[in-house]
């Protein structure tokens, strides 16, 4: 009953701190829509190894990582600046040309992209630093070297649960794609206010802070 405890809870908490709009959720939207599913899996995969990577950061260097995300707070103005540039940049792109057989080799990219922007969101490490200390104290889920498999099963429960999560995201986008006609502005004008507002949201949270 425990080794499933510890997957469900995994699982859960990378689907709560995956559900919200972010950086890798909207691209992952974007890229369904323009290019297609078969481009945006491998960025859902990635960005799922990218949050075990900060949700094994956050348990193993939680006091670190804390003092020096708040030490250089700069480092969050700096993404918050950049979600501001791609939104306001997104937004008054014009159409882009369909993708042709030369640009399929670029699903590599795609990996990648993924990668990155789930790897470099200071969001998401902190809300893993809150995640841990509170599964801590209010559930009782240990993480000690004597029990590593359970450990292992709640990060195979983060995998699946951010999968999940961008898989939905996936499939919204396609029912999107299927049901609108010349979908690719609109959505560089959504994508790019969305963007525009996270960033704007992550603002006032650190001017507030």
């Amino acid at each position: 009953m425990i080794y499933v405890l510890y997957l469900v809870t995994g699982f859960m908490a990378a689907v709560l701190g995956a559900l919200p709009p972010g950086a890798v959720n909207l691209s992952v939207m974007y890229t369904t829509i323009s290019r297609g599913s078969t481009f945006a899996f491998p960025m859902v995969v990635s960005a799922a190894i990218g949050e075990i990577i900060l949700a094994v950061t956050a348990l193993h260097c939680a006091a670190l990582v804390e003092e020096y995300v708040l030490m250089n707070i700069f480092i969050q103005y700096i993404i918050a600046a950049l979600l501001l540039l791609i939104g306001i940049v997104l937004f008054f792109q014009k159409t882009p040309h369909a993708p042709t057989t030369l640009q399929q080799p670029r699903r590599n990219n795609t990996l990648l992209k993924g990668f990155l922007l789930a790897v470099l969101n200071p969001p998401v490490l902190i809300f893993w630093l809150v995640a841990f200390t509170y599964l801590a104290t209010r559930v009782n889920i240990s993480f000690q070297m004597s029990i590593w498999f359970l450990s292992v099963l709640f990060f195979a429960g983060v995998f699946m649960g951010k999968v999940f999560t961008l898989w939905l995201y996936i499939q919204l986008s396609n029912q999107v794609r299927k049901h609108v006609r010349n979908i690719t502005l609109l959505v560089n004008k959504a994508v790019g206010v969305l963007l525009v507002l996270v960033g704007i949201i992550q603002w006032v949270k650190l001017v507030n802070a």
